[in-house]
């Protein structure tokens, strides 16, 4: 059995406080939906190929009280569209379709939706599901994952973007499945923060590292995520 170390959690912590927020005016928004005085920022990405912004789609969501669900937010875009509409199989969410500028986005058959949210727009962590809640100031993001390489981004739209090369071509990660390390190729800056299926942070490095060791990682499914100055990019690590 391989060993699990916790010293890292703590020295981690303080890490996300230095990553540049995004503001909710740099995002270029579909629209502004609702009221009160609470605002949040929903972000829907329907490629998971991680090519840029015209595949995500973000919406901005004023409300009342202390928080709001997933489900919710979904349930006012719908309302207030008539080109958005999503179904639900049971609580779990089946299929988003929003059709704009003559082209109907949706989720591909060989795809599934994975949930995360944002407190600044760029560290993005999984969450428990589309009913999760989420506060004033904080985000909830949709991305389609691709199921054969476990490889999905979600896009923020921002007003000023530009991205003349794919996140594909500036990142790799390999190999995958992995035993006791795996190999980074990186041509851009950024930090690279790993963590457990149940949201536990169990490694943060800069991409500069060629090598991550994982001889004290417990054999399982990791989520890797990549944040650099413009986006986030999130891998999922099989470790055997």
């Amino acid at each position: 059995m391989k060993k699990t170390s916790t010293l890292l959690f703590v020295a981690v912590l303080t890490a996300f406080c230095s990553m540049a927020q995004i503001s909710f005016n740099e995002v270029n928004v579909e629209d502004w939906i609702g009221s009160g005085p609470n605002e949040a920022m929903f972000i829907v990405d329907f490629d998971s190929d991680p090519i840029g912004t015209d595949s995500a789609f973000a919406w901005g969501i004023n409300f009342e009280g202390d928080s709001i669900s997933g489900d919710a937010i979904l349930s006012m875009i719908a309302e207030a569209d008539e080109n958005f509409t999503y179904t639900m199989n049971g609580i779990f969410l089946d299929n988003i379709n929003y059709f704009t500028n003559n082209q109907n986005y949706t989720n591909p058959n060989s795809g599934w939706f994975s949930i995360f949210e944002s407190n600044d727009g760029s560290v993005w962590n999984w969450n428990s599901g589309i009913a999760d809640n989420i506060a004033h100031g904080q985000w909830f993001g949709i991305v389609v994952m691709n199921t054969e390489t476990w490889e999905a981004e979600i896009n923020v739209p921002i007003l000023t973007y530009t991205n003349s090369l794919s996140m594909s071509e500036k990142f790799e990660v390999f190999p995958n499945p992995a035993f006791d390390h795996i190999n980074i190729k990186s041509t851009v800056q950024g930090n690279i923060i790993i963590s457990n299926l149940s949201g536990q942070i169990v490694y943060q490095g800069s991409s500069d590292f060629e090598e991550i060791d994982l001889s004290y990682f417990n054999s399982g499914m990791y989520v890797l995520t990549l944040v650099t100055e413009n986006s986030t990019v999130v891998r999922k690590i099989l470790v055997k």
